[in-house]
This record gives C-alpha cells, sequence and structure tokens, in this order.
C-alpha cells in the first residue's frame, strides 16, 4: 500500500502590496502530495506576522495593513518547511474619498416639521470608504454619520432629519457630507442649501 505523504506547501499571493490601512488580503494554502494530487489546507495553516504594527494576519490567513513600512507573514503547517510571504505597505498613493449628495437638489424648498430625506453617495479609490458623515446647520440642526463595513469603494446610504418646527420662513438650512476612509483619509466637504418655505394656504375666519 503507498501511504500519501505531504511534500510540501505553497500559498499565493507569495507577496502582498498594500497601499492603504485597514486594507486585506486573503492567503491561500495548498498542500501538494506524494501522489501528485493537491488539497486546500488554508485552514489547517499556522500564520504570523514579523511586525504586527506593519501587518496583522488572522487564524484564517486574512493580512490586514496596520502601518507603512514593511514585514513578512509566516505560514506553518507540521511535516513540510514553512514559507515567508513579503508584505509592503505603502500609502503615499492613497487618496482622499469623495462625496455627493444625490438628491435633494440644492436651492430645493421644505417646510417645518417636513421629514427631509438626503441620499449621499460616498467614493474611494484605494481601501475604501469607512464612513460617512451627515450635518445640518441653520433653521434646522441635524448631525449623524453611518459605519461602513467593510469599507466600500463605492457606497450610498440615506439619511433623514425633520425640519425644525420653529425653523424662520425664508431662512435656509445648510446640508453638509463627508466621508472617510480605510486609512483616515477625510473627503471634501459637499453642501447644499434647503430653503424654508411655507405653501399651506392662508386660513381665513370671517
Amino acid at each position: 500500500t503507498n501511504i500519501v505523504t505531504l511534500t510540501s506547501i505553497s500559498v499565493a499571493p507569495d507577496k502582498i502590496n498594500l497601499a492603504a490601512l485597514g486594507q486585506t488580503c486573503q492567503l491561500i494554502v495548498t498542500g501538494h502530495y506524494s501522489d501528485n494530487h493537491n488539497r486546500n489546507l488554508t485552514g489547517q495553516a499556522s500564520f504570523g506576522s514579523a511586525n504586527l504594527a506593519v501587518a496583522t494576519v488572522s487564524p484564517s490567513g486574512l493580512v490586514l495593513a496596520s502601518g507603512e513600512g514593511s514585514t513578512v507573514i509566516s505560514v506553518a503547517i507540521a511535516g513540510v518547511p514553512p514559507l515567508i510571504v513579503d508584505v509592503t505597505v505603502d500609502t503615499s498613493n492613497d487618496t482622499p474619498p469623495t462625496a455627493t449628495i444625490l438628491s435633494p437638489p440644492n436651492g430645493i424648498g421644505v417646510e417645518r416639521n417636513e421629514l427631509v430625506t438626503v441620499s449621499v453617495r460616498a467614493q474611494d479609490a484605494v481601501g475604501g470608504v469607512s464612513r460617512i458623515n451627515l450635518t445640518a446647520t441653520g433653521q434646522t440642526s441635524f448631525s449623524d454619520f453611518h459605519q461602513v463595513a467593510p469599507p466600500s469603494l463605492d457606497t450610498t446610504h440615506t439619511f433623514t432629519f425633520t425640519v425644525s418646527n420653529t425653523a424662520d420662513i425664508g431662512g435656509t438650512i445648510t446640508v453638509s457630507a463627508s466621508a472617510t476612509d480605510s486609512g483616515g483619509l477625510v473627503s471634501p466637504v459637499t453642501s447644499i442649501i434647503l430653503n424654508v418655505v411655507d405653501t399651506a394656504p392662508p386660513v381665513v375666519t370671517i
């Protein structure tokens, strides 16, 4: 009877370049056996990072960028030589995210006690958007934020607030949005103006 033994392992990717803090990469470990068959052994491998300040690695092989620099991830399975994966974290090309208010349109009229729904689209080329902030100032005060988990390269979120019942007719409300990416970079603030109006017909009493 031929005894099938594990002869070696390989890991993919064998080199990792991460461009933003919080960015991740999944390692896949393949076992190569003496009868020429291969098997995914990621769940049986043990992983370790030489420098946790640059990159961490989970028990399942998920590498996470934690700081600028270079380190190595060790990949080991009993009975075969371990492997080393080079990891480089270079955030110099990480650009800030952008935020756009899709609706309502700038300059629209709103009434007292009206529920306003604001739709914000946030985009980030590297790493992804991790948080969207929205504030309203002027005749109505409001502040809220949405966490985006996992970070997204392109995401749209809606916020709602109610126009103050004491807002001055003819006054304005400034609605501002911004986004933060996984590396902590913040987008320019984008704003729209809402005009407080009164479209209710006058009540005539005789």
